[in-house]
């Protein structure tokens, strides 16, 4: 679906996509609306290589995705019905990393993703406050030696 703008004079833009362009005419955002997935928002560095995404993904998930320098996605939080949420951290390969996402059902998940790609999964489900117990960031008290010993 084209963009479409009107302006103050009466005149309307359609457009499918519009781009920024700096003083060297190097593109360096976009805003597009794709027929797949909705509209996003596109930065990109000095050299043309895509840093961040902010849209709608093809799933209706709402994402910020930032990528490393050479072009892997290093951090991408989502939105949407389920997951609720999801956060992955990645390397600046794209392979290692940390995955956290929150279900539908209260289901907390964790997986650390190796690299040989097999994921370490931590799933937590239906916590209750009142069955937690606290955690202490005091240390244990110190064993003692008895004074004395019985013979």
């Amino acid at each position: 679906m084209p963009i479409r703008i009107e302006l103050d004079n009466g005149d309307i833009l359609v457009a499918n996509k519009i781009q920024w362009m700096d003083s060297s005419n190097e593109v360096r955002a976009a805003f597009s609306i794709s027929s797949t997935s909705g509209p996003n928002l596109l930065f990109f560095d000095k050299n043309g290589q895509t840093r961040l995404v902010l849209g709608i993904e093809q799933d209706m998930r709402a994402g910020v995705h930032l990528y490393s320098s050479n072009g892997q996605p290093v951090l991408s939080i989502v939105a949407g019905d389920d997951p609720i949420c999801a956060v992955s951290l990645r390397d600046d390969e794209g392979k290692r990393g940390i995955e956290l996402s929150v279900s539908k059902d209260g289901r907390r998940e964790c997986n650390i993703l190796s690299e040989s790609d097999i994921p370490i999964r931590l799933s937590v489900r239906n916590i209750s406050h009142s069955a937690r117990q606290p955690i202490s960031s005091d240390p244990p008290p110190a064993k003692t030696k008895s004074a004395k010993r019985r013979k």
